[in-house]
């Protein structure tokens, strides 16, 4: 399934105040899409950074990257990440600032990219924006309280609302934006699900919850039908211990019955009355239901820990996050 990214980081600019962060922004982005966390490719990427007028990057060359990019139809997946200046126009219209913009410029209109975005016959279209005013791209050019105007398979994720600016991180020793480096956070396995995938939904929660009340909002837009997932991070769980559901548990909503030959012997204090000696096979079963228990697939009846549900023989159930892994185990879909 090939992918491809162009990932742009403007820290230098002719005519603007020039930023210090993107281009460490852009290079930490290439370097986390370029590979999953077990070191297997991922994305094919080209990376743009601008820290001086020897790299300067203009508004023709960046629009011809971001054509390139999108009328590739041997890709099934295009990203399109941008740190640096961004603004609205006189007109109200967003714009993404390169290196020769000039100020009352318009330098890429954020509407150019997404018509470009719109036609292209990549399957999954996707742009990240780490600028001022970035919650603009994607609005409807004439009538901005239409909402979205975004072709099937875009999805935008923006560091602010048209009306915001996008802050720097003024904490010591960050290297990066206040949005990139949740962002970062994010792709490197902070807003991972128990299985390893990170989705583009996956990392704006991630980012919003963080966030928090903070005056930054990001933004996300979609019309996809489904996420899709653009980097892995090794999982919480075994999968194999995921698709074994359906073997402990007869239907999702069955109990699991314990008792103490689920427990090693040397963890059952002689204490306990009519002591039962521990079955390997059971003590199997029961260390992968603790592995399920911390990440909240399984949970105990009537005691707060798996192993007293062992010692006093009660039993185990599946959380609802459970049964919904149950189903996808029952229909193999993991």
């Amino acid at each position: 399934m090939p992918k491809a990214a162009v990932i742009v980081g403007i820290n230098y600019y002719e005519h603007l105040s020039s930023l210090s962060g993107c281009v460490n922004d852009a290079q930490k982005i290439e370097e986390l899409l370029a590979e999953h966390e077990n070191e297997e490719k991922n994305f094919e990427t080209k990376c743009l950074v601008a820290n001086s007028s020897d790299d300067a990057i203009s508004s023709d060359t960046l629009l011809e990257e971001i054509r390139n990019l999108f009328n590739n139809r041997h890709n099934n997946i295009a990203l399109f990440y941008f740190s640096c200046h961004g603004g609205i126009t006189a007109e109200n219209s967003g714009y993404l600032a390169t290196s020769d913009t000039i100020q009352g410029d318009s330098g890429i209109l954020m509407k150019d990219i997404i018509e470009i975005v719109n036609a292209s016959p990549v399957a999954n279209k996707i742009i990240i924006l780490d600028t001022c005013h970035s919650g603009d791209m994607g609005n409807h050019p004439s009538y901005k309280n239409v909402g979205s105007c975004i072709g099937e398979g875009v999805t935008i994720l923006t560091a602010s609302s048209e009306e915001q600016t996008a802050l720097e991180n003024d904490k010591p020793f960050s290297r990066h934006g206040i949005f990139t480096e949740l962002l970062i956070d994010a792709l490197n396995g902070g807003s991972a699900s128990i299985i390893g995938q990170i989705t583009l939904g996956s990392i704006y929660a991630h980012i919003d919850k963080a966030l928090g009340n903070f005056g930054q909002r990001p933004i996300f837009k979609t019309n996809t039908n489904r996420f899709i997932v653009i980097r892995q991070s090794e999982p919480q769980v075994k999968l194999r211990e995921l698709r074994n559901l359906t073997t402990i548990f007869s239907d999702p909503h069955s109990l699991y019955k314990l008792d103490q030959t689920y427990e090693l012997d040397k963890d059952i204090p002689d204490t306990y009355a009519n002591k039962k000696h521990c079955i390997p096979k059971n003590n199997k079963i029961f260390r992968s239901l603790q592995n399920l228990n911390r990440v909240n697939i399984v949970v105990p009846i009537d005691e707060d820990h798996m192993y007293y549900a062992a010692m006093n023989e009660t039993a185990c159930k599946l959380t609802p996050l459970g049964r919904f892994y149950w189903e996808l185990a029952k229909n193999k879909k993991l």
